[in-house]
């Protein structure tokens, strides 16, 4: 089953990658810093690393809805 990362307030993103072909694999997140009400994560891909900075997050299971 895939997982979905939902972002609540969400604020910024950064990405830092390189050269990938297909789609990246999350291999480990964590939290980089807390301040002023919002959180930024690092998310560690096959392809680099992605910062994104929110109120909250949410990794769970992917719900589709129609």
């Amino acid at each position: 089953m895939s997982k979905a990362i939902t972002f609540n307030g969400y604020h910024s993103h950064a990405i830092e990658e390189m050269a990938f072909e297909g789609n990246p694999t999350i291999l480990a997140v964590s939290v980089i810093k807390e301040e002023g009400g919002y959180t930024t994560i690092k998310l560690e891909t096959n392809a680099g690393n992605r910062y994104v900075t929110a109120k909250s997050f949410n990794i769970g299971a992917q719900r589709v809805s129609i």
